[in-house]
């Protein structure tokens, strides 16, 4: 109890303080843990509700894990930038799998230095032996959609260019552009789908393709509730908060970039070789991701498609609980998917 009310007194001390000109706490509405919408119509990213304190990267290595990290800033202009995890390896010479991660937090918040972050991808790169590339896409209040996935696929296009043009020596020493991999949890699986059905029609440069996407306990809606989905579903913030951030998607929550549901056929465009979906038990989403997995198998897609629950979770157990049982059989497959 002491620390909930901790927490509440630094959000209501925090608020006195934001841009919003008028009104007091009690006049806000609160999409937590996402975002505050002032009396004057201001919206301001909750930075009070999530634990957000940056990590800075580790280019002499993590002590645990013996992987180095370093930030990239790819595009001066939009101040896109990605986070580097180079695992240790014996021979450095050796080509190993790139992975392309999107994290979470609903457009608006978490990133590349998030700590929860870090040290997730940390155990990813270090177990599984790849190099990682997580991404800063812009984030609401902000940019709103479609930015999120246009720094997507440029990032994607920046990490094809380095194939020929050798700018990080990381990435093009040890990075295998023959074993491309995309993935990301909640929005950052979002922004997978997107990815992974663009890549079916449209090319990257110098030939690089995608050899396959994870996407855990994926952030997909529509105004249409599931027969086993409980009937708040529309009442939870991360059902709410869709309007905000893309609030010229005139289908609202049926939008394509966030409804993947009635695609049909066209799934059958997926760009990938392989797809991995992961779900939790308990998460308000479950349903959501055990519906995507049916409509692909469904579609015709002739690629290979692994689909895993994991027993009591909820959302994003694995960056919350870092060390947790099921967060480390989580990595375990996720290390097996992308090494196989």
């Amino acid at each position: 109890m002491k620390s909930v009310f901790i927490a509440m007194l630094t959000a209501s001390i925090v608020l006195l303080f934001l841009p919003c000109n008028s009104g007091t706490p009690d006049s806000y509405k609160h999409i937590s843990p996402f975002i505050y919408i002032c009396p004057n119509g201001t919206i301001l990213r909750d930075t009070t509700t999530v634990p957000l304190d940056p990590a800075p990267p580790c280019p002499n290595r993590d002590p645990a894990t013996g992987v180095a990290s370093k930030d990239i800033l790819i595009n001066p202009l939009t101040k896109l930038s990605v986070r580097v995890y180079l695992p240790y390896v014996p021979n450095p010479t050796t080509m190993i799998p790139i992975l392309v991660y999107f994290h979470g937090g609903a457009f608006c918040i978490g990133g590349p230095s998030s700590r929860l972050d870090h040290l997730y991808l940390n155990k990813v790169s270090s177990t599984a032996k790849v190099l990682i590339v997580s991404v800063g896409y812009r984030k609401f209040p902000q940019y709103e959609i479609p930015v999120p996935f246009d720094d997507a696929w440029a990032t994607l296009c920046w990490l094809a260019s380095l194939k020929v043009i050798g700018f990080d020596p990381w990435i093009t020493t040890q990075g295998d552009f023959d074993k491309v991999f995309i993935g990301g949890e909640s929005v950052g699986a979002t922004i997978m789908h997107f990815l992974s059905l663009r890549a079916g029609f449209m090319a990257l440069p110098h030939g690089v393709t995608i050899t396959g996407a994870f996407l855990a306990m994926p952030y997909f809606l529509n105004s249409t509730l599931l027969p086993s989905e409980p009937k708040d579903f529309q009442q939870q913030s991360f059902y709410q908060v869709w309007d905000y951030v893309c609030p010229r998607c005139n289908e609202g929550v049926d939008s394509s970039y966030i409804n993947p549901y009635g695609l049909g056929r066209m799934m059958t465009l997926i760009g990938i070789e392989k797809m991995m979906v992961y779900v939790g038990e308990k998460d308000y989403l479950k349903q959501r991701g055990i519906a995507y997995e049916d409509m692909v198998r469904s579609s015709g897609w002739d690629g290979e498609l692994q689909t895993y629950e994991a027993p009591g979770e909820d959302h994003v157990f694995h960056v919350l609980k870092p060390n947790s049982t099921n967060t480390k059989i989580f990595i375990d497959r996720l290390a097996a998917f992308l090494n196989a």
